[in-house]
């Protein structure tokens, strides 16, 4: 029984043991369950769902990039480095990865842009005024890049008792609700959240995952497929978070889709502590405004003239 994860690299694995398998018995059969999550009904529909083979398609795709990989960083990395030595021999080691670079090149742009970034001081004037029926409101000035003409604006304004508002600007603005989870958002907003590295926090998911508590947390997919069971989730999330959320489920869907996974959605309420608590909620609260709540509005108000 091949039960490995259900994506290109666990199809790889899975092949893999296959291989092996074959070695002590070509003829005995073998079945491949596939499954998401560890949640008991998720497994027990697995196993009454037995494939009868892998995906080779999915077998040939991680092969290739993983051929390709090794066969490009390996070349790259010594032509790098040979190239380099000519120039200082007190180089040792120049690493090209077709995954590393490409994501070091981001970094060091965001790091030069953050380098580079010259700030521009600049002053604004504030005034909290009051009209006739007693209704108290802030205005503020335009912005002021010399310090000296806001210190006579605010001189002159400082005289005045009565001021005139000629204009004012109202809108609403929508919020939309966040599209569903992804690997990528989870560590991005929990990083922000939680201050601690991607690596811990994927750490983190990947116990909930492995303790039943949410699905499993490696992927690219940010849309649930026609016939997704949204009610064990909002059940979950709403024991877990205390909250009474009815309705029919109207997700907010994006496009992409690898073909395995499921966006990350809640599978059982947790009751625990610390980081893993913070990440559950973050995962079971998105599910619900994903998927239950509506679009955000927000009143602007321009700052009156």
């Amino acid at each position: 029984m091949i039960a490995t994860d259900n994506d290109s690299e666990g199809e790889l694995i899975g092949a893999e043991i296959l291989e092996i398998w074959r070695r002590v018995d070509r003829d005995r059969p073998y079945r491949r369950m596939r499954f998401n999550s560890t949640d008991y009904r998720e497994l027990k529909r697995a196993w009454r769902n037995l494939e009868e083979t892998l995906n080779w398609r999915w077998v040939s795709k991680a092969l290739f990039r993983q051929r390709f990989d090794l066969i490009a960083g390996a070349a790259f990395t010594r032509l790098l480095t040979l190239t380099a030595r000519r120039y200082d021999r007190g180089v040792k080691l120049i690493s090209w990865g077709p995954c590393q670079s490409p994501t070091l090149w981001f970094i060091v742009r965001r790091e030069r842009e953050r380098l580079n970034f010259k700030p521009k001081p600049f002053w604004t004037i504030k005034a909290v005024l009051e009209s006739e029926v007693g209704e108290r409101f802030e205005a503020e000035s335009d912005r002021f890049w010399d310090k000296e003409g806001a210190k006579k604006v605010y001189a002159k304004a400082s005289k005045v008792h009565e001021a005139i508002v000629k204009s004012f600007k109202e809108s609403t603005k929508t919020i939309f609700r966040p599209t569903p989870l992804r690997t990528d958002d989870l560590l991005r907003d929990m990083a922000r959240l939680t201050g601690l590295s991607a690596a811990k926090i994927l750490q983190v998911a990947e116990d909930l995952y492995a303790e039943g508590y949410i699905s499993y947390p490696r992927t690219e997919t940010n849309r649930y497929r026609h016939g997704f069971d949204y009610g064990r989730p909002l059940k979950a999330a709403c024991k877990g978070l205390g909250v009474n959320v009815e309705g029919d489920p109207k997700p907010r869907q994006e496009r992409l889709d690898d073909g395995a996974h499921t966006p990350i959605y809640p599978i059982r309420p947790f009751t625990g502590g610390g980081i893993a608590r913070k990440l559950w909620e973050y995962v079971a609260g998105r599910f619900l405004a994903n998927a239950f709540y509506p679009d955000a509005k927000r009143g602007l108000r321009g700052g009156p003239r």
